[in-house]
């Protein structure tokens, strides 16, 4: 739901976003779940074609007998693919999930796959955390076979952690599949009792009789306990969730609520928003943007007049080179060394680059870290200051791994505007385009009439209008879909092709101008397919060209452009194409499925759009 309070252009107009995320853990006992028949493990991947297993460097018997399970069922047709991968002997920090990443990347998992493991509590940190960042979120299942790694799996369900690292990222949907026989017959550990006995209070008097008398009998009675009582114990402080047991699932509901201010005088010590929004006696971690010298100090004057205890100022040099996990991972261990915690902040100052960085980083820190959005260029005010995803680019494609992480505040300052080059001009309007163009016909004939204020660099009331008529169209959008349960998402039009047209040209395309293209084709495909009106197509083209932004790159070469999208955009959508294109001037819809855009219809579209950007405009 988006709530907006228009009150008078010198001030602030706020436009509430709310939004909620829902999570579920699932954890199955049943038996026999390694033996090479079983199903169990197969019905817990649910929906999914494809499986990476990820093992320990030196696999168990346990490892080698689910690998067995799965290539089982892939040769019976019931899996497309299974992979496996097995940790490096010197796995430490991230380095196991980097390399879990990779394989997933070349193995082409999409995001209606599934991560699996029944490796140590070490191997399932990695797993999940992995599991958690891959196209900022795929299902993990893990297979339990002993009583450390059931109370390991409980105590940190909802959340993947990493021993010696300070991240923690909550997860979206894990299911545990535990072996009942195996628990029934390996060894005992006194500390795996001492943990779960901890955590439910229903098994304690068990746990006792087990650390004076190991039996079947109470092993059978422990297990009975904990089936019964885990959902009671397993959710720390459950007050703050809403919960709904349901057969063998703990389902919570997190807000994701927070508000967008438009208006001047973020960085003036005298009237900002900023202050504001800190809590008394914070200490603040500041990420900022290096394009200017002066921001650095502007940010931490501001903060210093809002009581701030602490003020540290991280600058970070925005390239789309530097949009990486290393990047992220710099922030996380700047914010562990402060020792930032729960009221403390996290504050990006910056572009899109930065604030996904800052915000990747603020998901990885402690358990989702609270973190403020200041953009500074216009993609940043209108696109991604308020979107709910943040993430880093990794193995050649465009946000492979992160997480959806909303900030507790954006602050959009017009006045930002005066700073920026011509290109970032350019680069934000297109993004304004992109969602008037299939969501707000109004807000569309309003860029076409005054997108030449924009690019005057202007910021008085028709620019402010402008640029909060596309935040509210933006996030109309993003609230009734946040985690991107549903992956026909208006907001993605131009950037199925875009993405692909800023990894061919390596970056040489700005998201801009690649966006800009993008939409171009989605139009000319729309057209092909009968569902967009010619006229149409030539006035959104039109305004894409007036605002100096291309319709046609040399890098728009159809076949590419074809396997692109069955090789990239096909996986990352669940394996649909679900390509957004408008319907007309501020209303949108989706091809699906890919045979619908065939070579030969890419082939066309380029053609026209060649002839198109030879003419001026």
């Amino acid at each position: 739901m988006v709530t907006e309070t228009c009150q008078d252009l010198c001030e602030h107009i706020r436009i509430g976003v709310e939004a909620s995320a829902p999570a579920e853990f699932c954890v199955q006992f049943t038996s026999r779940v390694l033996h090479q028949e079983s199903t169990a493990v197969l019905r817990a991947c649910g929906s999914a074609s494809a499986v990476l297993m990820v093992s320990e460097h030196r696999p168990t018997p346990a490892d080698e007998a689910l690998w067995d399970n799965l290539e089982g069922h892939r040769k019976s047709g019931l899996l497309q693919a299974t992979t496996r991968i097995r940790l490096p002997p010197a796995d430490h920090g991230f380095s196991g999930v980097t390399a879990v990443v990779r394989e997933a990347a070349a193995s082409g998992l999409a995001r209606r796959d599934v991560f699996v493991t029944c490796g140590n509590a070490h191997t399932a940190q990695v797993t999940a955390l992995a599991a958690a960042m891959f196209r900022r979120h795929t299902d993990a299942v893990q297979v339990v076979t002993d009583l450390p790694a059931l109370a390991s799996l409980l105590s940190s369900g909802w959340n993947a952690t990493l021993d010696r690292e300070p991240v923690s990222m909550p997860l979206l949907r894990v299911t545990a599949v535990v072996d009942a026989d195996l628990l029934l017959t390996g060894p005992a550990d006194r500390a795996a009792l001492h943990s779960l006995a901890a955590m439910l209070p229903g098994i304690r008097n068990i746990a006792r009789q087990m650390e004076r008398s190991d039996s079947i009998a109470l092993r059978r009675e422990l297990l009975d306990a904990i089936r019964h009582n885990w959902q009671n114990g397993l959710v720390p402080g459950a007050a703050a969730f809403s919960r709904r047991p349901a057969d063998n699932a703990v389902r919570i509901t997190r807000p994701l609520s927070f508000p967008v201010l438009v208006g001047g005088g973020v960085l003036d010590p005298e009237r900002s928003a900023l202050a504001s929004q800190l809590p008394p006696d914070a200490r603040v971690l500041a990420v900022v943007d290096g394009y200017s010298a002066t921001v650095a100090e502007r940010v931490a004057s501001v903060l210093r007049a809002g009581q701030a205890r602490s003020c540290d100022v991280q600058v970070l040099v925005s390239s789309p080179m530097t949009k990486t996990l290393s990047s992220a991972l710099r922030v996380v261990d700047r914010a562990a060394r402060l020792r930032l915690a729960a009221d403390d902040r996290i504050v990006a100052v910056g572009g899109g680059t930065v604030m996904d960085i800052a915000g990747f980083a603020a998901a990885l820190y402690g358990g989702a870290t609270p973190y403020i959005r200041v953009p500074t260029t216009l993609v940043g005010l209108v696109d991604a200051g308020v979107g709910f995803k943040v993430g880093v680019d990794a193995e050649g494609r465009r946000n492979l791994i992160g997480a959806y992480h909303p900030p507790i505040a954006c602050l959009c300052d017009p006045e930002f505007l005066t700073t920026l080059p011509a290109p970032e001009l350019r680069c934000g309007l297109a993004e304004m385009i992109k969602i008037a163009a299939v969501r707000d016909g109004e807000a569309f004939e309003l860029i076409e009439r005054c997108h030449g204020e924009v690019l005057a660099r202007r910021t008085g009331a028709t620019v402010t209008r402008m640029i909060s008529w596309s935040i509210a169209a933006m996030v109309t959008d993003l609230a009734a879909n946040p985690m991107e349960a549903d992956l026909r998402r208006l907001p993605d039009f131009g950037h199925e092709f875009g993405h692909l047209l800023e990894t061919t040209s390596r970056l040489r395309l700005r998201h801009g101008e690649a966006v800009a293209i993008g939409m171009a084709l989605a139009c000319e495909v729309a057209v092909e397919t009968g569902r967009l009106d010619p006229a149409d197509c030539s006035r959104i083209l039109g305004l894409i060209r007036a605002a100096g932004l291309p319709v046609f790159d040399r890098c728009c070469d159809p076949a590419a452009l074809w396997r692109g999208l069955a090789d990239d955009v096909v996986p990352h959508k669940n394996g649909s194409l679900n390509l957004t294109v408008p319907t007309g001037i501020g209303t949108g819809g989706f091809i699906d499925p890919l045979a619908a855009v065939s070579e030969p219809i890419l082939e066309r579209v380029c053609r026209r759009l060649r002839a198109c950007a030879e003419n001026p405009p």
